[in-house]
């Protein structure tokens, strides 16, 4: 009798491990969270490979950008049918205040941020308020085409258009040129409804900084690469030039070449 009472003993703390384990681990619900959870690590650690694997939803570029390097917590975790949502506060006074997931059958289909954002969609008070600043930013799929992941940052490389010797005004490769000038229109294209801008730059030694030379080679270079632009349908007020790059002649090594002219992407969204 007293070994049918310790295996039964045993058989009921095993069970109870198991259904602890069963409801920690494996329904809906928990599967809902961890997914929410690691969703929102990726977008705190700025983790793109990591993030891609748990969203892909259209919006879930705001979340990445809004969820950068900030603290936060659970705040709830409610369900609507099939559908849990997953809400988080952010302990900074920042905006957007919150994030919610939505998660169905674990995987996410919907990722909202704003300030009055309820436990559920039907728990908003008024319309969702996006930060509108990362409604402006440049999405991955925006930069695909300048094949960078360099997702919002402030610059990022466009192209960099090469010309022939000291004082030529034509491009080196003229094929390559006209390649690289239509990536920026293509990419222009793609993406017009963001808020960024081209910035052209060329570079010169910091000893001729002031000497009419070197600054007229780089002026008219960078003059016809926005004519160049411009006649690719970019408009005028999206196409700046920059002041030439100066740099030190003692770091040979690290020294531009002279003949290089910079197309830089300018990303606005969060300024």
């Amino acid at each position: 009798m007293k070994r049918l009472l310790i295996a039964l003993s045993i058989f009921i703390l095993l069970a109870s491990i198991a259904t602890g384990i069963y409801f920690l681990f494996f329904t809906p619900r928990a599967q809902a969270q961890r997914v929410a959870d690691s969703t929102m690590e990726a977008a705190f650690m700025q983790d793109q490979r990591a993030f891609a694997q748990y969203t892909k939803t259209n919006d879930s570029d705001i979340l990445y950008a809004a969820a950068h390097q900030r603290n936060y917590r659970l705040d709830s975790l409610a369900h609507v049918d099939e559908t849990f949502y997953v809400r988080y506060s952010f302990s900074d006074s920042s905006t957007p205040r919150y994030a919610r997931i939505a998660v169905l059958g674990g995987r996410i289909v919907e990722t909202t941020v704003g300030n009055t954002l309820g436990s559920t969609p039907k728990d908003d008070t008024q319309e969702v308020t996006v930060n509108t600043n990362q409604r402006a930013c440049l999405s991955r799929d925006n930069l695909r085409t300048l094949d960078s992941t360099r997702l919002y940052a402030k610059t990022i490389r466009g192209a960099t258009m090469i010309f022939g010797d000291a004082t030529a005004l034509d491009y080196v490769n003229e094929e390559t040129s006209t390649r690289l000038l239509e990536r920026m229109s293509t990419f222009y294209n793609t993406a017009s409804e963001k808020d960024f801008s081209f910035l052209i730059r060329g570079y010169i030694p910091a000893a001729t900084e002031t000497q009419d030379s070197p600054l007229s080679v780089v002026q008219n270079r960078t003059t016809k690469i926005q004519q160049d632009l411009i006649d690719r349908g970019i408009p005028r007020d999206r196409v700046r030039i920059g002041q030439p790059v100066a740099y030190n002649l003692e770091q040979a090594s690290e020294t531009p070449n002279d003949r290089y002219i910079i197309i830089d992407i300018i990303n606005h969204c969060n300024n």
